[in-house]
């Protein structure tokens, strides 16, 4: 874990601070109906937040409206104690990989760069100054050696890096993340994480969605689960229960302890062979099988009846 449970007395925000955000009652959205329905956070200084929870629930939404990039429909939203309405926050932000424009005619430096412009009055001209600090930026990522290459001649982890770097070079005080570890290899969501891990120690206060719970989730000292409005938030040794999983994902989910962290187990789908065979875990040809029956969750709703084994899974 990044924050054990033992050592989270080391890393408790100060009562005393201001919030870097707070949300109170807010409802927001594109247009229409809102996506989000009545949120009430608040992020302190040295917060790292993850935001769990499935595809449409609000992840990404929260995250740009709290850059102010969506609108608030209903209640109020202060970025460092300011009220955000027309404005973008003061924040830097990693969008999705697949958000992106791959063919867009620009080299790694020069997205990097982008990072300078809010602060710059003499945009498309940069100060020496910011040009060194975005190359040692670069330099501590890893990929100081490809500035001149364009962003699509990289791999995932490499354009991962220089988004990053782009956020990174504003020096934020507070970073937003959409998804940073999704489709990288493990070696590169361990780096990123990682170094996640050493901003949130040297002060930035980070806001990260993510969809997977094992390998990422679990390791964070704050889980927000996200469905619309916000149904848990905690550390995971709270918030990853089977009950709440439930309410979030609408599925039952397993949790096992794991060396002391609480992990979402696999549960293996069993199938009655309608000739009388053993139940198989896989269907190659499911037109002559059936499934067990359903029985019913304690919540009272019917869900498939699993075979539950104990092996944590990512």
């Amino acid at each position: 874990m990044l924050h054990p449970p033992e050592l989270e007395h080391l890393h408790r925000p100060d009562p005393d601070a201001k919030p870097v955000v707070e949300l109170r009652n807010v409802s927001a959205g594109y247009s229409g109906a809102p996506v989000l329905n009545g949120v009430d956070l608040k992020i302190m200084p040295g917060d790292f937040v993850g935001l769990l929870g499935p595809s449409g629930s609000g992840k990404t939404t929260l995250l740009r409206t709290i850059l102010g990039a969506v609108p608030v429909q209903d209640g109020e939203l202060k970025v460092h104690n300011t009220p955000l309405r027309a404005r973008r926050a003061s924040a830097g932000y990693v969008p999705q990989l697949e958000t992106i424009d791959w063919n867009f005619p620009v080299t790694v430096e020069e997205v990097v760069m982008m990072g300078r412009t809010m602060s710059n009055a003499w945009f498309p001209w940069f100060r020496k100054q910011e040009r060194e600090l975005a190359h040692d930026m670069m330099e501590r990522l890893g990929i100081g050696n490809l500035g001149k290459r364009h962003i699509r001649q990289l791999s995932g982890g490499q354009q991962q890096r220089v988004f990053l770097a782009r956020a990174l070079v504003s020096s934020p005080e507070l970073l937003l993340l959409d998804e940073p570890t999704a489709g990288v290899d493990v070696k590169t969501r361990d780096d990123v994480m990682h170094l996640l891990h050493d901003l949130n120690h040297a002060g930035v206060t980070i806001i990260m969605s993510t969809h997977e719970i094992n390998t990422v989730a679990v390791h964070l000292p704050r889980i927000v689960c996200l469905n619309g409005s916000i149904v848990a938030d905690g550390p995971p040794n709270r918030v990853i229960s089977p009950h709440i999983l439930w309410e979030v994902y609408g599925a039952e989910m397993p949790v096992i302890q794991y060396h002391g962290m609480p992990m979402v187990a696999e549960s293996a789908h069993f199938w009655i062979d309608r000739n009388g065979g053993e139940p198989l875990a896989t269907v190659p040809d499911d037109s002559h099988r059936e499934p067990i029956l359903s029985h019913t969750h304690p919540t009272g709703d019917n869900v498939p009846a699993h075979h539950h084994h104990q092996d944590a899974s990512d």
